[in-house]
């Protein structure tokens, strides 16, 4: 058979379907692959989202049940570990790409310190400090911005999980 000045015998036309037929097969395969891949992180996003967010109820999106003053530290870190049963189920999820920045997320959460280690919730408390830095004095406030800071660090997590 002559097909664009190629002349194939029998042999090859047939040897030329059978990598087709393979690779028709690979594709459908890959595709397959990658929609129960997007389907698992998902269901893993959703669940992330809801368990996170029922956790942490009144506090986000609007601070209706706020603490007071210094109070948020220990409701924080009674449930700590409920979140972070969510983080881990949720991480496994992603591509090992984006892994490694939801974790940093995670420790900007949890620690204002940003070690993995300590469990620190000043950056969601309301101070006055005052320091000096190379002989200056610097005073910071964050009775306005420590529920803003909350805010942040909590949609910087869920966005992550984002429902599409």
């Amino acid at each position: 058979m002559n097909i664009f000045g190629i002349y194939l015998s029998a042999v090859d036309i047939w040897l030329l379907g059978v990598c087709g037929v393979l690779v028709m097969a690979l594709i459908y395969h890959s595709l397959t692959i990658n929609a129960q891949r997007h389907n698992i992180r998902s269901n893993a996003a959703t669940a992330f989202r809801s368990k996170f967010l029922s956790v942490i109820e009144g506090l986000y999106p609007i601070p209706v049940n706020w603490p007071g003053s210094i109070d948020i530290e220990p409701l924080l870190r009674s449930k700590f570990p409920q979140i972070q049963s969510a983080v881990e189920d949720f991480k496994l999820c992603l591509p090992v790409r984006v892994r490694k920045k939801f974790i940093e997320a995670w420790i900007q959460y949890y620690s204002a310190t940003g070690e993995a280690e300590y469990q620190c919730y000043t950056h969601y408390m309301p101070f006055i400090s005052t320091y000096n830095v190379n002989g200056k004095q610097v005073t910071k406030d964050t009775r306005d911005t420590c529920k803003k800071t909350f805010k942040h660090n909590v949609e910087n997590l869920l966005s992550f999980a984002k429902q599409k």
